[in-house]
């Protein structure tokens, strides 16, 4: 290397150091062990995680590649605040790393504040709780509609802190008979159909607000299971869904299909364990259905890293403690020692066996003594990110 460009790459470093995004600075809680606030790693997971934070590499220091990021879980990720923190905390790590906005969900009723979906009274609603949910998606929320003609309105940047584009769509649905067609209105574009279970629309503009209109040619049923939303730019893209009330079972069964991998995904986090275990008898049963949860993803993506998180320290139906998150938190560290698995072991970090009396005394969590505040789930996502930027930043400037 010539010594221009030895100095060039020397200041280019230099750059990237000292206006590179540091840990997130925190409120300071006496019940709440900072400490503890780090990735724990069992079996096999070291190595695969370290090939995660390697992939940060190409995007910090080269301004190239995309690191995408599926986290699921239930009611505490559906309304998007606490992984919403996350992903803006991930995509401001250093100016021109946005990245994209990625897999969005069709939901009815408690749309994450960040976008904004719209779709008439032709389309009916089904997520993974419902007894007939069995479809080849990705996604736990799906809508389907039998009429000619219907409509879905899309807005990624309602409400939404980093502000997006696009210029690349998926759609995600059940296969087309002849003639049926899928547009995207106002807009130049070419298309083509995916063998795994969706079309790909691409816009010859960037834009943040589409209207896709389906036209059917027959009665039967067609169902639309999703959205990816796609700019190319370098960054983190952090897809989430949650569901009220869902439990491991219920993720299990959507996990069984084929285009997991159309996300090319390079770590997936797991928040679950709340409602398995808020009653006595799901204790029994959620080792297992989380244990084939973790095993149905491995079955398609073997090497993609699976970071497991504990559940808060909560009430039962306000009455006492409920220790069965206590449990909860032992069987999923459990686990993650025999499928190599990592933990973010959320339970200790935020206190510990009733620690949730002090947070609602402090605003952070709500009334129920289950769900946090939005300045809670913003704490949450905060310290996530800096558990996991952590690691990051130890094996990329490490080297």
């Amino acid at each position: 290397m010539c010594k221009s460009k030895f100095l060039f790459f020397v200041l280019f470093i230099l750059t990237v150091l000292t206006t590179l995004a540091q840990t997130k600075e925190l409120p300071r809680y006496s019940f709440i062990n900072y400490q503890e606030n780090k990735i724990e790693y069992y079996g096999k997971a070291n190595s695969y995680f370290e090939r995660f934070y390697k992939k940060f590499q190409s995007p910090i220091k080269k301004g190239k590649g995309q690191v995408r990021i599926l986290h699921l879980g239930d009611s505490h990720l559906q309304a998007d605040f606490f992984t919403g923190r996350t992903r803006a905390n991930f995509q401001t790590i250093l100016p021109g790393l946005q990245g994209s906005r990625g897999m969005i969900c069709p939901y009815k009723k408690g749309c994450p504040d960040s976008y904004k979906i719209t779709y008439g009274p032709q389309w009916q609603h089904h997520n993974i709780l419902s007894k007939d949910f069995n479809h080849n998606t990705i996604f736990a929320n799906t809508i389907s509609t039998t009429d000619s003609v219907a409509n879905i309105e899309i807005e990624i940047n309602f409400r939404n802190p980093i502000k997006y584009d696009f210029n690349r769509v998926r759609v995600y649905h059940s296969p087309l008979q002849d003639r049926d067609n899928i547009s995207i209105e106002n807009h130049n574009y070419s298309k083509r159909y995916d063998e795994r279970g969706y079309t790909i629309f691409e816009l010859n503009k960037h834009t943040d607000k589409i209207n896709i209109t389906i036209n059917k040619t027959t009665t039967d049923t067609l169902y639309v299971y999703g959205f990816y939303f796609d700019n190319g730019d370098a960054g983190v893209v952090y897809n989430a869904t949650g569901v009220n009330s869902a439990e491991a079972r219920n993720y299990e069964r959507i996990f069984q299909n084929q285009i997991l991998g159309s996300l090319n995904l390079d770590l997936i986090i797991i928040s679950l364990g709340t409602n398995d275990c808020y009653e006595q008898s799901g204790v029994e049963t959620f080792g297992n259905n989380m244990t084939k949860l973790i095993n149905s993803i491995r079955e398609q993506l073997p090497e993609v890293p699976i970071l497991l998180t504990t559940p808060s320290d909560c009430w039962y139906k306000r009455k006492y403690i409920n220790n069965r998150m206590l449990q909860a938190r032992n069987i999923i560290n459990e686990i993650a020692k025999q499928t190599n698995c990592a933990v973010w072991d959320w339970y200790e970090i935020m206190g510990g066996e009733g620690v949730s009396t002090k947070w609602q005394q402090q605003k952070l969590m709500q009334a129920d003594k289950v769900h946090l505040t939005v300045n809670g789930y913003y704490l949450q996502g905060d310290m996530l990110y800096n558990a996991l930027w952590e690691e990051i930043e130890k094996t990329i400037f490490s080297e």
